[in-house]
């Protein structure tokens, strides 16, 4: 047995050229990966029906199965279906079954019947249409004897026809496979090369490790993911080893800089041990501007332990909702570690929060000097008599500052929690 193996066609001139940031790859990949399943290559197109007829051709050939997505509209530059139909020869017909549920689906919604609807429900001849019941675009077709699936441009259409329509069929199709699985660490407070150093002899330590793959990515934002990749003869199996790796490779690195696995995200697990502790956190941001908050509230289940936020980014802000004293901020500036301390105490004494945490810097491009360059960042955390402040200096521009200084005021409340 091998495994099976899959390609990914995204298409559209916006994404092509950079005004819309494609969410596919990682959507379509992180799915199929769940169930087995790989994909091997990618491809980004335009709206250009001959370019696109030309990949689907050579991919239907190279790889196990084919998911395409964008390009099932009603306008001129959905062009999907006429490339379709160009690669393998085959004509568009009208689905009458999909033109009277597309037209109970304008009804509900209001929306009068056009001409240019009619485009949608002519599908390439043996396509069969998905999801129905549904009022959005997409089939699935047989060419070559291989599996092809056109899938709409809109992410939340994407990742529910791949859930529901898509891999339940592949499953079908492809019985007897080697699964593949893959696992991500999240590794906190160390470079990618310091964790390659640690796990540098693990194939003559462990038995079997051979057959693993490791692979390193530092996120922009300070944490790093050592990925893990194995292949088994059946899901059960990869599922049982990759375990006992992740064990032993979390064990090599260090317990105590991994905060989780996978969708662990460093929030997630902040807010995991505040639910734990029975504690409420309250935030004070100048230069993040609210980013710090707008991360942690993005766990579903964050007013268990959220009280509030603080978004001061003058000088006045700072004394008027936080009761910062005017004094320090004369004597030792808006970015400082006094600030930062005052900045958490504030938040604590108007709140009823039980840990907080307070971050002022310089984010730039200007308000730098020889002494506070751009990406100096004080960020102040800790409980009621007991407050720390520390001193960082990131490199890069204000977006990615701002990033990395959010993310490791979360890295500090996780070491703060967990001892």
């Amino acid at each position: 047995m091998k495994p099976v193996k899959g390609s990914l066609v995204v298409i559209g001139d916006e994404v092509l050229y950079g005004h819309v940031q494609d969410a596919h790859v990682k959507t379509v990949g992180r799915l199929l990966l769940k169930k087995g399943f790989t994909i091997q290559e990618v491809r980004i197109l335009g709206d250009d029906p001959d370019l696109l007829a030309e990949a689907l051709a050579e991919l239907i050939r190279k790889t196990d199965f084919v998911v395409t997505t964008g390009g099932l509209g009603p306008t001129t530059d959905d062009v999907t279906c006429e490339a379709l139909c160009r690669a393998f020869g085959l004509k568009r017909i009208p689905d009458e079954e999909y033109k009277k549920h597309f037209q109970r689906h304008l009804r509900q919604f209001g929306i009068p019947w056009k001409d240019a609807f009619e485009k949608m429900t002519h599908l390439p001849e043996g396509a069969v249409k998905l999801a129905l019941d549904r009022p959005m675009a997409g089939f699935a077709i047989e060419v070559r004897g291989k599996p092809l699936y056109c899938l709409p441009g809109v992410p939340h259409e994407v990742e529910y026809l791949i859930g529901k329509e898509v891999l339940p069929e592949l499953e079908k199709i492809f019985t007897a496979r080697r699964c593949v699985v893959r696992r991500v660490i999240r590794v906190q407070g160390m470079y990618e090369w310091e964790i390659a150093e640690r796990l540098a002899d693990a194939e003559k330590t462990d038995p079997g490790f051979e057959s693993v793959r490791i692979g390193y990515l530092p996120r922009p934002e300070g944490e790093t993911w050592v990925t893990i990749t194995l292949q088994a003869e059946d899901f059960a199996k990869a599922e049982n080893e990759i375990k006992r790796v992740v064990g032993y490779v979390i064990d090599r690195i260090g317990a105590g800089f991994v905060s989780g696995t996978d969708d662990d995200s460093l929030e997630k697990v902040v807010g995991e041990l505040l639910r734990k502790k029975g504690m409420k956190l309250a935030v004070a941001e100048s230069c993040t501007g609210g980013l710090l908050a707008e991360r942690i509230v993005s766990v579903p289940g964050a007013s268990d332990y959220f009280d509030r936020g603080f978004v001061v980014y003058s000088n006045e802000a700072k004394e008027e909702l936080l009761g910062v004293p005017a004094e320090t901020l004369k004597l030792y500036g808006a970015v400082s570690e006094r600030t930062a301390v005052e900045m958490v105490k504030g938040a604590l004494k108007r709140s009823r929060a039980d840990i907080a945490v307070g971050i002022t810097g310089i984010a730039g491009p200007g308000g730098g000097s020889s002494t506070k360059p751009v990406g100096t960042v004080y960020i102040g955390y800790g409980t009621r008599g007991k407050i720390k402040a520390e001193r960082f200096l990131f490199h890069g521009d204000r977006e990615l500052i701002q990033r990395r200084t959010a993310h490791e005021a979360l890295r500090l409340l996780w070491q703060e929690l967990k001892e």
